[in-house]
């Protein structure tokens, strides 16, 4: 369920409705994490600091925790990822 929310946010985002994007996003966030669904947890953060605006500081906490999770599981490729998009 939590990649179902990711795309369908990704979805509403292309059609312009930013707000039903971080509605959606956000629930796959707190599905994966209820589940302990590490990898999804670090997708979703990374695609909502993604989306934030570059001044806010939660966006550095997102792509960071993505850093952390990734790395946790050896997905050193998302992490890596995760960390440019953090430097940027």
């Amino acid at each position: 369920m939590p990649r179902a929310h990711l795309w369908e946010g990704m979805y509403a985002w292309k059609l312009g409705n930013h707000s039903k994007a971080h509605a959606m996003w956000q629930k796959g966030l707190a599905l994966a994490q209820t589940n302990r669904f590490v990898y999804e947890e670090g997708l979703l953060r990374r695609v909502i600091a993604a989306h934030m605006e570059a001044g806010d500081p939660a966006r550095d906490n997102h792509f960071q925790r993505a850093v952390e999770l990734f790395s946790s599981i050896g997905a050193t490729r998302e992490a890596s990822l995760s960390q440019s998009a953090l430097g940027s």
